[in-house]
């Protein structure tokens, strides 16, 4: 009899410290990915944090939470293609930016859309102080060939919104919406000649990763108190010049439609409270 009871005593032990074991890693694993999401953006501002400073993660299906995937209440994305300039992406899973260097007279342009609802989110007297933004960008195509022959990235203002898509209407490149022209006569996107960035450099040499781009706080801050305001982001290369370049100058960049979530855009915001 007690022999029997020692050894369920036993078992149920061993059991206990499998289980341990197993949520010990399932925990681990949690933070190795949530540190993979924003460590980029963390590790930038590790000397600039406070104990006063709130920290608010933004990405589409995942923060602040799950949640956070209605494309009208989250984030919205979508790329603008010169050559075929009536077509819409709201549903690729990667967008392109830069230029496509064809060997002709004529090259194109690619710009990628992206927004982040932030109001609603955030307390509305929110003081925000660092914003980062986090893309997983290629220099390669799925195949493998290189794009991205060296260029620059920066972010503007957009001064138009745009409508994601289904990939039948939407935003493209002579559309803000599937129907409406954009106000620039070229197409392309409406939006502010001032960077509200600072500028990314890459190359064939350059690995597929995470760049953090740092954001103008001044300029999110408009998007949560003055929310109509907020009509989104446009990256593009800079410079752009379509009729002289000779090389490829164009990359690749996970959109909010990937599976792998944690390559996702993610917007970082830190902010204090008055």
């Amino acid at each position: 009899m007690h022999k029997g009871v020692n050894t369920m005593k036993r078992l149920s032990l061993g059991l206990s410290i499998m289980l341990l074991f197993i949520l010990t890693m399932i925990f681990s694993l949690t933070m190795s990915c949530d540190k993979i999401d924003s460590s980029a953006a963390e590790d930038s501002v590790k000397n600039y944090f406070t104990d006063d400073m709130f920290v608010e993660k933004f990405q589409f299906g995942m923060y602040p939470d799950t949640g956070y995937s209605n494309p009208e209440f989250s984030s919205t994305d979508n790329y603008l293609d010169q050559m075929n300039n009536n077509d819409n992406y709201g549903l690729s899973n990667a967008a392109l930016i830069g230029l496509y260097y064809n060997g002709e007279s004529t090259n194109y342009l690619y710009r990628y859309l992206l927004k982040f609802k932030i109001d609603g989110y955030l307390p509305e007297n929110a003081v925000i102080s660092q914003v980062y933004l986090n893309l997983y960008i290629s220099p390669f195509n799925f195949q493998g060939a290189i794009l991205e022959e060296g260029s620059s990235k920066g972010i503007y203002s957009l001064t138009t919104p745009f409508t994601e898509g289904d990939g039948r209407s939407g935003s493209s490149w002579n559309y803000s919406n599937g129907k409406d022209s954009w106000k620039t006569k070229i197409g392309g996107g409406d939006y502010y000649s001032t960077l509200i960035s600072d500028v990314i450099d890459l190359t064939g040499d350059s690995t597929a990763g995470y760049y953090t781009f740092k954001l103008d706080p001044a300029v999110v801050q408009s998007w949560l108190t003055v929310p109509e305001k907020n009509h989104g982001m446009i990256i593009k290369n800079l410079p752009e010049d379509e009729t002289t370049d000779t090389k490829n100058k164009y990359s690749t960049v996970i959109t909010n439609q990937s599976e792998e979530v944690y390559k996702r855009p993610m917007l970082i915001i830190y902010y204090k409270m008055p």
